[in-house]
């Protein structure tokens, strides 16, 4: 499961002592579970996993920019750091691995998304602001999800962890506010409270361990492409119907072929057309597409 703002994943399973961070930081998954085309992307997968574990950066940033260049997915870049880090984290609380070790993957971790966040350029987009509450100091896998938040057009701002009286204040203009919940709290819970009270039109999202426990969130979650649907929904004017057909027409399709995909007379599809046009501010199929693009609205 990709992670959103904590860097934990459940279902590891147990093994004793050294054994098991062993087999949880080198493990690749099954070739079976991946298309064969996927094999050197794997390596290095692998590779970025055992840079971190031995605190080499410069090992580590090179994997895993070559990860995302062979893959082209940077969620994959981004949960191999989540994973190799709570399997890290929980050898060390074990008492297997030295913290000083522990550390050393932490710190090279936090140079490679240094490195990573540095070749994406910032999002012009709403602005999210990513946050804990006092006593979560969990700021690297803040700065891991405004990557990705970065990479989606987004403008993304980690304040790191704040007293809640101060989140209304940060979150003034911004889109959406996303907490880091790595444990139950009240603090959490008066947070979003509060929030929401100060700025009503806010989304307020929660992830983490503890994120289903924050009834007073708009989403909680730790999936990173839900939280982007939730984001998009907040900032797009068009309907659903809308973004299919636009969607429709940036694949490639007629009016003719569009309305037969989606199962609407071509006057009901040219309807639609007219509808986002005026919402884009545009006079045509291709400028329309072009926006919707750059705003992130269809893929």
């Amino acid at each position: 499961m990709s992670t959103l703002v904590d860097l934990t994943v459940s279902g590891i399973p147990h093994q004793p002592g050294l054994a098991r961070l062993a087999a949880q930081v080198r493990e690749v998954r099954p070739a079976a579970q991946r298309p064969a085309s996927d094999a050197m992307a794997s390596l290095f997968d692998a590779e970025l996993r055992l840079g971190l574990e031995a605190g080499d950066t410069v090992r580590a940033t090179e994997a895993a920019l070559a990860l995302w260049r062979r893959s082209g997915d940077l969620l994959r870049c981004h949960v191999v750091l989540s994973r190799v880090l709570t399997h890290v984290a929980e050898a060390c609380a074990d008492g297997v691995l030295p913290v000083a070790t522990a550390n050393r993957a932490w710190t090279s971790a936090a140079g490679v998304v240094t490195a990573l966040r540095s070749r994406t350029p910032p999002g012009t987009g709403p602005r999210v602001v990513l946050a804990a509450v006092e006593d979560d100091h969990h700021v690297l896998g803040l700065e891991s999800l405004a990557h990705l938040l970065d990479d989606a057009g987004y403008r993304a701002d980690v304040v790191g962890a704040l007293p809640v009286h101060e989140l209304a204040i940060v979150t003034a203009g911004a889109q959406a506010l996303v907490l880091s919940v790595h444990r139950r709290s009240v603090g959490v819970r008066q947070a979003a409270a509060a929030v929401r009270r100060a700025h009503p039109q806010l989304l307020v999202a929660v992830g983490g361990p503890a994120a289903q426990d924050v009834p007073e969130a708009d989403l909680r979650t730790s999936d990173v492409p839900a939280l982007l649907a939730a984001l998009r929904a907040r900032s797009c004017p068009l309907s659903e119907r809308e973004r299919e057909v636009l969607q429709c027409v940036a694949d490639g399709l007629s009016n003719a072929d569009a309305a037969h995909a989606l199962g609407v007379a071509p006057a009901t599809l040219k309807t639609h057309l007219d509808n986002v046009f005026d919402k884009t501010g545009t006079g045509g199929r291709t400028a329309a597409v072009a926006v919707a693009l750059r705003q992130r609205w269809i893929r």
